[in-house]
């Protein structure tokens, strides 16, 4: 659902995807505007969004993972926010997959930050607790209510799927994947959003929810992986019930 001009281009991450026999997996898509870059091994979510940022050609990014559909027309009213707001990263609302009782989908609006004070809230497989000097475990987001109909300010995004100018992206720093650490590299899915959150309002900038953008999200909350040839609960969803 993009527009019909040519005032775009879709960037697509393989992150060092491999195939059942082991060997590196080169994709290839013959899309309009479309370019494919295949990395040699996997390097992390954090890094392949700076990667993507940097080989951009555009003005501005609109970054998210392959597991979230944004619903029609929200590349019209993205495009028009992101120049009046140069400093500013917008976030969609996240819509859940999975169906109320009632019919209805839950709407998540961005998230508020949890600033964890004491050792004795973190979870108790927080790398903080094995390590001092770390700050992957500071900050965490917990999923946010609606406030209102009109574009407002939120303490975090989340919902994988944001947006901003690509000179902004690159003000702040992005997920600062260059330098290398293991503990700041982002190799998955957590504390991306609360980290991009806090350097944009640390550098001057803010983070601002969009409640006419939506984008459905697949939770996966039970299905398997496959790992190793044996079927194997997913590691980060397995406690969370049907």
């Amino acid at each position: 659902d993009t527009a019909e001009s040519d005032d775009y281009e879709i960037l697509v991450y393989n992150d060092g995807s491999v195939l059942s026999s082991g060997r590196p997996r080169t994709l290839e898509l013959d899309y309009k505007n479309t370019r494919v870059i295949n990395a040699s091994q996997s390097y992390g979510v954090g890094h392949a969004f700076d990667r993507l940022a940097e080989e951009a050609q555009g003005e501005y990014l609109v970054l998210t993972a392959s597991d979230v559909f944004p619903h029609k027309g929200w590349y019209e009213k993205v495009r028009n926010e992101v120049y009046r707001n140069p400093n500013t990263i917008g976030c969609a609302v996240c819509v859940g997959d999975k169906p109320k009782p009632n019919g209805s989908l839950t709407k998540y609006y961005g998230a508020d930050l949890l600033i964890k004070m004491s050792n004795d809230d973190l979870p108790l497989r927080s790398r903080l607790r094995e390590r001092k000097g770390g700050y992957t475990d500071l900050f965490r987001g917990k999923w946010a209510e609606k406030r209102g109909n009109d574009p407002y300010e939120i303490s975090c995004l989340m919902g994988a799927f944001y947006w901003c100018t690509k000179e902004w992206y690159q003000y702040i720093g992005g997920f600062d994947t260059e330098m290398g650490n293991k503990y700041c590299g982002h190799s998955i899915w957590s504390h991306l959003e609360p980290h991009l959150s806090m350097k944009s309002y640390l550098c001057g900038g803010n983070c601002v929810i969009y409640p006419d953008v939506e984008v459905t999200h697949l939770f996966n909350r039970a299905d398997e992986y496959v790992m190793e040839g044996r079927r194997r609960p997913h590691p980060r969803t397995k406690n969370l019930g049907k």
